[in-house]
């Protein structure tokens, strides 16, 4: 108890020194919140999901929004237009930049907050940001394309070469064995041959002999060309499908792959009036800590003093 009203008694006896120190400290934060100083700043944060890219991308592809977004070369985008050189009412500049443009990725949702002195230029930079991101995004969708559509066209001129080769061939077969070229001719010659084709009761032995023959002869070949028509046939309308694919993917003029969800505005302007009453409290508090520290330690400090004094 005695010790309370010690404690007492040098507060009110250091209450001078102490109101000094809290009102000294209440000027400095005052001088330092003016706009000067601490110019008021607006924040936005702007959440979006990005477009993924098609699936035939490699990964480390699909991947490079956010190298795109987090790189140099998006930073030296942004403070062209918009630092302190373009602008001379802000102080946004390559040293700072980290600090009032942060983008980050959480679960494929992408953040992008801007702090800025002004509320409409700091909604401009997040914008612009998507926009650079979309016009990249456009640029390595319409090269995929142009260069898968190249693959297929040059698929399908050999596909075609292949086709006009094989007809040819089937052409020529045709005129040497006297043999129809058709898909299901070996169904067809075979039921003839069993005296079954067209419900026939009997069978032309001569026409028999003479097809058998010309069967013994092109007939594995005619099969085998005929197969390997069916499956370039195949071949040929994919592929024709898939270049058409790309060519309406490639001239698809969409720029949107940004698909922003949320925008958020706050005002982070400095609470000058919180700032001054926090920065009073703690140094109120800290001057009287101190005189405490210091009346209590006192005897050991002229303990020291006179070990001091008595070693000279």
């Amino acid at each position: 108890m005695n010790k309370v009203v010690h404690y007492i008694q040098l507060i009110w006896k250091k209450k001078w020194w102490i109101a000094g120190i809290s009102i000294f400290a209440v000027i400095l934060a005052f001088l330092v919140t003016l706009p000067v100083f601490n110019p008021r700043m607006y924040h936005v944060e702007l959440r979006f999901f990005p477009t993924r890219l098609p699936d035939n991308f490699r990964i480390s592809d699909n991947l490079y929004a956010y190298d795109f977004l987090y790189s140099e070369e998006m930073m030296n985008a942004v403070l062209k237009k918009y630092d302190h050189k373009a602008n001379p009412n802000t102080k946004l500049s390559k040293s700072n930049y980290k600090n009032r443009i942060e983008i980050e990725e959480n679960q494929n949702i992408v953040v992008i907050s801007v702090q800025h002195e002004d509320s409409i230029i700091s909604n401009e930079i997040a914008n612009y940001i998507i926009g650079q991101y979309n016009e990249r995004s456009q640029q390595l969708v319409q090269n995929f394309y142009k260069e898968r559509a190249k693959f297929f066209a040059i698929k399908i001129e050999i596909t075609k070469a292949n086709i006009d080769s094989i007809t040819a061939k089937l052409s020529d077969l045709a005129k040497d064995s006297n043999l129809f070229v058709q898909t299901n001719q070996t169904q067809e010659l075979t039921s003839a041959l069993l005296g079954t084709y067209g419900n026939a009761k009997q069978t032309n032995s001569q026409e028999i002999e003479k097809t058998k023959k010309a069967l013994t002869n092109s007939g594995p070949l005619l099969i085998a060309l005929e197969k390997q028509l069916d499956e370039y046939t195949v071949t040929l309308k994919e592929d024709q499908s898939a270049y058409d694919n790309c060519v309406a993917n490639f001239s698809d003029n969409s720029d949107y792959y940004a698909n922003v969800f949320s925008i958020v505005y706050k005002d982070h302007s400095s609470k000058r009036l919180l700032v001054m009453f926090i920065t009073f409290v703690l140094a109120f508090c800290g001057a009287i800590l101190f005189y405490i520290l210091v009346d209590t330690y006192k005897p050991l400090f002229n303990e020291i003093k006179e070990v001091i004094a008595k070693s000279k």
